[in-house]
């Protein structure tokens, strides 16, 4: 049962979030509030992970819903990997907006590189870190000018359901869900194609590297619009721990991504291209790395 689920919440996802200590060493992603008003319309894509689809939601408004397949294997599951993160960037959020209104500024450790930075700059949004309690030298306030794709809350359903929503907006889908299964699902903000900006990416990287995340191998198919990250499973928390959260990668995250690339405004395809390519190969030395140590 979903309440058994120790990153999940049963509290519908209205208003902002609880942000004590323990909430940040305890993330739990709130409940979609809208469930019965989802239509699913398209079929935007699938992977390991599971499916994606575009919705209609209560409003009408256009939105993506990410179908997560059952877990297997049973130490890693996509969608739970997805709430922690989801939970954990609401909360950064509600942070950085009450401190923007209040005319206050977040203090993070600038450099993070081990995973203790990284649960200090973690941390560093809470309740607790606003009366003092977390501070420390060598601090400086994090630039919050970065646009985060909205997490609208998770939602369970029933195989059954999701084959007659399929079959209602003739969906061909060659993965049919078992209708006797139930499926859990994460309900995103749209975010429609564009032309990829590699400022745009790059800011986006070092925001989540600053407040804790390791981000895995760069896919350009799971950033849209201009170069805003939909597909959530790329970060992991400090929470996931070893071998999934590495220090050693996370001290080099900020060296995977070529920065050089960032001071070409406009930067043309081939430049992309390049970019993409050195990340790829990074990434792939650095999982040998990790096969070899772990003995996978």
């Amino acid at each position: 049962m979903a309440s058994s689920f120790p990153f999940i919440s049963e509290r519908d996802k209205v208003g902002d979030p609880p942000m004590s200590a323990m909430n940040f060493e305890n993330p739990r992603l709130r409940r979609f509030p809208h469930p019965k008003s989802l239509r699913l319309t398209k079929r935007l894509g699938s992977g390991q992970d599971g499916f994606v689809f575009k919705a209609r939601g209560y409003h009408n408004e256009t939105l993506a819903v990410k179908i997560f397949k059952p877990r297997t294997p049973e130490w890693y599951w996509a969608f739970e990997r997805e709430c922690v993160n989801a939970a954990l960037l609401d909360m950064i959020n509600a942070s950085l907006r009450r401190a923007a209104a209040d005319g206050r500024k977040k203090l993070v450790i600038p450099d993070p590189k081990s995973r203790e930075e990284a649960f200090k700059n973690l941390f560093s949004f809470s309740d607790e870190a606003n009366t003092g309690e977390l501070c420390e030298a060598r601090l400086v306030p994090i630039s919050a000018d970065v646009q985060i794709t909205a997490c609208l809350g998770w939602i369970e359903f029933q195989g059954r359901a999701i084959n007659k929503q399929l079959k209602r907006a003739r969906i061909c889908d060659q993965e049919a869900m078992i209708d006797e299964q139930s499926y859990y699902a994460i309900v995103y903000e749209f975010v429609p194609q564009d032309e990829l900006d590699i400022d745009t990416i790059v800011a986006q990287h070092d925001f989540f590297h600053i407040i804790g995340f390791h981000v895995v191998p760069f896919r350009e198919s799971n950033w849209q619009s201009c170069g805003r990250l939909v597909d959530f499973s790329d970060l992991v928390s400090p929470h996931a721990g070893p071998p999934e959260w590495n220090s050693d990668y996370y001290a080099r995250d900020q060296e995977s991504f070529p920065r050089r690339m960032a001071m070409h405004s406009g930067s043309s395809q081939k430049l992309f291209q390049e970019a993409s390519a050195s990340i790829t190969r990074f990434w792939c030395e650095a999982e040998e790395l990790r096969k070899h140590h772990f003995n996978i």
